[in-house]
């Protein structure tokens, strides 16, 4: 499982996947999309990212972003 900019933040603020979907009130496979770029989180789970993440709103924006184009095999991020 690659390492994507979304989940980094997650890692880095130490919070394992079952923490996650348990804080963010979605389930394993929803996290597991998001993370590797297929699926893009409502404003609330970017909100709730953020606090559980403890960085900006803009930061996840710009995670989520950079994972998505990684997933379509966009080279220049």
């Amino acid at each position: 499982m690659r390492v994507t900019p979304i989940r980094l933040k997650r890692i880095n603020a130490g919070i394992n996947c079952d923490e996650a979907i348990s804080m963010l009130g979605i389930s394993k496979s929803m996290l597991y999309k998001i993370e590797i770029g297929n699926r893009s989180p409502s404003k609330n789970v970017i909100a709730k990212m953020s606090e559980l993440y403890k960085c900006p709103v803009d930061d996840i924006f710009k995670a989520i972003k950079i994972t998505r184009k990684l997933d379509k095999g966009v080279d220049k991020v």
